[in-house]
């Protein structure tokens, strides 16, 4: 059965698999209980881009993992009824149980594929959860690279303080002027990624014509988020998000102001807040 559900997962690209001990995992809060033998942890891997591109590689795998995570649970409800989305604290507990470890910049990490995961967790009862021992150690020891890359300083020696982090401001589409300073890659920031050992043997992969063309900075500005939208998830690139975070790496070139202007009669705050910041020291 475990060879039957790694031939499903792999087949819908989660390469990575434990089976976790559905007693032992930690429960997202009190009121989601886990009834299941096993929580399968499904990850899905994806590669990194430059460390100078704007475009984000997690959030397009991230969006093509939820799409392949709702064929993969229905395919494995097809072999296991009970199957379903487990709502676990999902670093904790495959930390605690041995199947990957937590880095000091907060993400989990494993061996062959670094932090470079989107993760999902699936409740089982066609199988018994397996024992994991890592082969490694959580070796960021002394380190301290993502600390010192971090540009907005949210790593430090005692952990992530998540209130810095440039992803906790990503739920909204209007970002502090710090952040539209700081930001490296659209909706967010994946420098901790890029510098990160257990990255190192990853291999930058350039994005796809179609990709680079949907992320055109033009066609941003212009208000084209249609594309870049349907690549990186509709549900968290809305109120003109994508468009705002244009002007913000527009404001670090040359050759933007004519497009940019036309964005202060948008539709959206954030958009018209961006476009007086970009022009903020331009008088």
């Amino acid at each position: 059965m475990y060879e039957t559900i790694q031939g499903i997962a792999k087949r819908h690209g989660f390469e990575f698999l434990a089976f976790l001990d559905g007693k032992k995992v930690v429960p997202l809060n009190a009121d989601s209980p886990i009834i299941h033998k096993v929580v399968l942890l499904a990850g899905y891997p994806y590669a990194p881009h430059a460390a100078d591109e704007r475009i984000p590689a997690y959030y397009l795998a991230s969006n093509r993992a939820y799409a392949s995570g709702k064929r993969l649970l229905e395919e494995l409800q097809g072999i296991d009824p009970s199957a379903s989305s487990a709502d676990i604290k999902i670093k904790r507990s495959a930390e605690n149980l041995g199947a990957a470890r937590i880095g000091r910049n907060g993400l989990l990490h494993t061996p062959d594929f670094g932090t470079r995961l989107v993760f999902m967790a699936i409740g089982l009862n066609c199988v018994e959860p397996l024992d994991y021992t890592l082969d490694y150690e959580n070796s960021c020891g002394n380190c301290g690279a993502c600390k010192l890359a971090c540009p907005a300083h949210a790593i430090t020696d005692d952990g992530v303080d998540y209130s810095k982090c440039m992803r906790a401001y990503m739920n909204s589409a209007d970002h502090p002027d710090e952040i539209k300073e700081r930001l490296t890659t659209f909706m967010g920031c994946e420098v901790c990624q890029v510098v990160c050992r257990h990255n190192s043997h990853l291999a930058a992969v350039e994005p796809d014509e179609a990709v680079k063309e949907a992320f055109d900075l033009k066609a941003l500005l212009s208000g084209d988020c249609n594309a870049a939208r349907a690549l990186v998830g509709k549900n968290k690139s809305g109120n003109g998000k994508l468009t705002a975070e244009a002007i913000a790496f527009a404001k670090r070139l040359d050759g933007y102001d004519d497009l940019v202007k036309g964005c202060l009669s948008s539709e959206f705050d954030a958009v018209v807040n961006a476009a007086k910041w970009y022009f903020d020291d331009k008088q």
